[in-house]
């Protein structure tokens, strides 16, 4: 069991025993997407706090530097989106 914040595990050093003789090295984690939202539906306490959270999970940036959160990205056609290019899409999720 591990109690922290997992953005610092982004960079970690090993090693550091002295049983290592000084051979330490830099690694880390890579923090994917299904990883966040696996660790908000850890924490959340019940369904609204979930909506909550995930609504507030910066996915971008617009063209005048200011966050776009999840909340903003509510469709009329919940599976049809555009890219940054303006392409249209479509996404498709499934259970893993």
């Amino acid at each position: 069991m591990l109690d922290t914040n997992d953005r610092y595990l982004r960079e970690v050093t090993v090693g550091e025993s002295p049983t290592e003789k000084g051979a330490t090295r830099k690694t880390g984690f890579t923090i994917s997407v299904g990883s966040e939202i696996m660790a908000i539906l850890a924490l959340a306490t019940d369904m609204n706090d979930l909506k909550t959270r995930l609504a507030k999970i910066v996915v971008g940036m617009s063209k005048s530097n200011q966050p776009i959160t999840a909340d903003d990205l509510v469709s009329v056609i919940p599976n049809f989106a555009f890219t940054y290019l303006t392409s249209p899409f479509m996404l498709f999720a499934n259970l893993f």
